[in-house]
């Protein structure tokens, strides 16, 4: 181990935190695909008609050990179990992050959805609670998404390049959608079987995030591979970067804030947007519509390509704009938020048109993806403006948010459209693009881009202070 004050005789060619921003993204990457895997296999589950591992047990079983993945109620709670382990991930990430380092968290986190991978394939085997509990610690890493994504970026990006910086390691989210579909597809047609998805997933993202625990640090100021030009490019114009959050939070001043609930309310009906389109989508298209999605194999993953394409192009745009942070995180909600809208109204009044042609009902399907992925340059940005050095509270506010919304709107489909017809869906479409629309008109009146007065007092910072917390930060 080096002493603290000690370099490496290397910088990376002045390019640091791109290695951490690439990292961070691989790993982010992962624990989205850890998650989603189950999603993928479970099809083959109740195709194979044996087991592929010796546990040398000898109890009982019937020929097919995971038959109880085709019973309705335990699939959908094996679905939902993420959800629920994402919201219980969320929970103590404000309190933790006032104690601990983003390096220990994240690895932490990203160790239980790496073991519970590792684990899956023999959880299946053993019933329907073991394997429900892996599939809690695989949601529990996915309450990192935002609030590692927020911090990461607030301590290693250039503040020229931080809605750039912000829109690529998002790219997580769909890069992991991509990740699993191939993997899970080739691997469920080999001997391996089903259980070599999980096994080929767990030890790569294990041995990512032993890579993450060795490289990262939570300030680039601690750092041992930074140059000095580089370590002045990041934190030009910055007051504070230390990567930690105060342990005093004003959460009184934060939940009776206006600008916070606008930008929460807005995140949510994004949030209720993106899971509609997700979760419904195919199943709207295939049974109300009879429109065979897999009649080509981009169509699962065409909206996550082409958000990943509107990601590229939106946060160096974003970057470059001559406005106030206000007036941009604004203009990226209004375009998140109304273009899903437009998507809900059109496929409402498309499928009232006899003989519409299909084709175009998966061009509103496929375009609303790419515009609730700029949610990133909007209400996340924004909060991550607003709330300063508190943004972990609020980013773990965010994850509880996302995960709510996934357990709720099966309740709100049932009660709208409780037999699935394209009237019911109609009433759908027309009812959560209002709700878009609502929310896009709320935060355009209360959303800020702005630190709010509540952060003023941890702006400024005491050296003394600073310098004895950078030498209590763990780094290698």
């Amino acid at each position: 181990m080096l002493p603290q004050d000690q370099k490496l005789p290397f910088f990376f060619g002045n390019s640091t935190r791109y290695w951490i921003f690439g990292l961070s993204t691989l790993c982010l990457t992962l624990i989205v695909a850890n998650s989603l895997a189950l999603n993928f296999t479970v099809i083959c589950m109740v195709e194979e008609d044996e087991w592929n591992v010796d546990l040398n047990s000898t109890r009982e079983r019937d020929s097919n050990p995971y038959s109880y993945v085709e019973i309705p109620s335990y699939r959908n709670a094996l679905f939902a179990a993420t959800a629920i382990g994402s919201l219980l991930g969320a929970v103590p990430l404000g309190a933790l992050s006032a104690r601990f380092s983003l390096r220990l968290l994240f690895t932490i986190y990203g160790l239980l959805s790496t073991l519970s991978m590792l684990f899956t394939p023999l959880a299946a085997f053993y019933g329907f609670w073991p394997l429900f509990v892996m599939r809690l610690l695989q949601g529990a890493g996915v309450a990192m998404f935002y609030f590692a994504i927020s911090a990461i970026n607030s301590a290693w990006a250039p503040l020229a390049s931080s809605a750039t910086m912000m829109n690529l390691i998002s790219t997580n989210n769909q890069l992991g959608v991509i990740l699993i579909m191939p993997l899970a597809g080739n691997f469920c047609e080999t001997t391996l079987g089903w259980p070599a998805v999980f096994y080929f997933q767990g030890v790569f993202s294990l041995a990512c995030f032993v890579m993450f625990y060795l490289f990262f640090a939570d300030s680039p100021r601690i750092h041992k591979c930074i140059s000095e030009k580089e370590l002045k490019m990041i934190e030009e114009g910055k007051f504070d970067n230390t990567g930690k959050t105060p342990q005093t939070v004003p959460y009184k001043a934060m939940l009776t804030d206006s600008v916070v609930w606008a930008a929460m309310i807005a995140l949510f009906c994004d949030a209720i947007g993106f899971q509609v389109f997700t979760q419904y989508g195919p199943l709207y298209l295939n049974k109300a519509l009879n429109i065979n999605v897999r009649e080509t194999g981009l169509a699962a993953a065409l909206p996550s390509v082409l958000t990943i394409l509107v990601k590229l192009f939106t946060g160096p745009l974003y970057d470059r704009m001559a406005f106030s942070q206000t007036f941009r995180v604004k203009f990226f909600t209004s375009i998140c938020e109304l273009g899903m809208a437009f998507c809900f109204f059109a496929l409402a009044i498309l499928q009232s048109i006899p003989n519409c042609p299909a084709w175009i009902m998966q061009i509103f399907f496929t375009a609303s993806t790419p515009f609730s992925g700029m949610n990133f340059l909007g209400v996340v940005k924004s909060a991550q403006l607003i709330s300063g050095k508190y943004s972990p509270v609020l980013m773990a506010w965010y994850t509880l948010i996302d995960g709510g919304t996934v357990l709720i709107l099966p309740l709100l489909v049932n009660f709208i459209a409780p037999e699935g017809t394209l009237v019911q869906w109609g009433r759908i479409f027309v009812a959560f693009g209002v709700i878009e629309v609502l929310a896009v008109i709320l935060f355009d009146i209360i959303g800020s881009g702005e630190p709010r007065s509540w952060t003023k007092s941890e702006i400024f910072i005491d050296e003394k202070k600073e310098a004895k917390h950078d030498l209590k930060l763990q780094h290698y």
